[in-house]
């Protein structure tokens, strides 16, 4: 399995855990853009619909809780559609094998983390 692929399966049992409901209530408080969804994983699900315009609000208060693993962890999930999407048509137009394309996933992803390719629980 692939790293993303761990990811994703992570996140559909933690994405609307109780504990990060109350996590996203928490920072809706300080942040408005967060306050219409009940859960992080309902949140990622809206921001990979139709109305793109409500991501930058979204994603700007999700990177001003930098402190928060959760937080983070919901940024991720909400990215990784775009780096799944550099993965499919590969680097420089060259697709990738699959022993590289989990290199590539680990390289895109602990990037997009700043170099900590670990979840968050």
């Amino acid at each position: 399995m692939t790293v993303i692929g761990m990811l994703e399966d992570e996140w559909r049992q933690v994405g609307a855990t109780a504990a990060a409901c109350a996590g996203l209530g928490r920072r809706a408080v300080a942040e408005p853009a967060l306050r219409a969804w009940a859960s992080p994983a309902e949140l990622v699900r809206e921001l990979g619909g139709p109305d793109m315009g409500l991501a930058p609000g979204v994603l700007g208060a999700l990177l001003r809780s930098g402190d928060d693993p959760l937080a983070a962890r919901t940024m991720l999930q909400a990215v990784l559609p775009g780096v799944k999407g550099v993965l499919a048509r590969g680097f420089n137009g060259q697709r990738l094998g699959l022993a590289h394309q989990r290199d590539a996933d680990a390289e895109l992803v602990g990037a997009t983390l700043g170099g900590h390719p670990r979840p968050c629980r």
